[in-house]
C-alpha cells in the first residue's frame, strides 16, 4: 500500500490506478484487519473512487479540494493499516 500511495504522490500512478489498486489491496487485507477497520478502510476507498468517477465523467483534472480530500483519505488509510501491523 505504501508503494502505491508513494507512486500516486510522485505522479507515476494516476487517480484511476490508485482507486482501482487501493480497493484490490484492501480487499486482500480483509481477513487481516478487524471488521471495523476494514469498513473504515473501504469507506476511504469508496470516497476516492467517487472522486475518480466524477473526474472521469466530467473529463477534467482533480480540483484542489478533491486532492485535499484524497490526501485525507490516504492518511486515514495509512493510519488504519499502521495500527494493524
Amino acid at each position: 500500500m505504501r508503494r502505491l500511495i508513494d507512486s500516486y504522490y510522485d505522479g507515476s500512478s494516476d487517480l484511476a490506478h490508485l482507486s482501482q489498486r487501493t480497493e484490490t489491496l484492501i480487499e486482500a487485507m480483509r481477513h487481516h484487519l478487524p471488521a471495523d477497520n476494514f469498513l473504515k478502510a473501504m469507506n476511504c476507498v469508496y470516497l476516492i473512487e467517487d472522486i475518480n468517477a466524477l473526474v472521469m465523467d466530467e473529463n477534467r483534472k482533480i480540483t484542489t479540494v478533491e486532492q485535499h480530500d484524497i490526501n485525507v483519505q490516504l492518511s486515514i488509510l495509512e493510519n488504519l493499516l499502521a495500527k494493524n501491523k
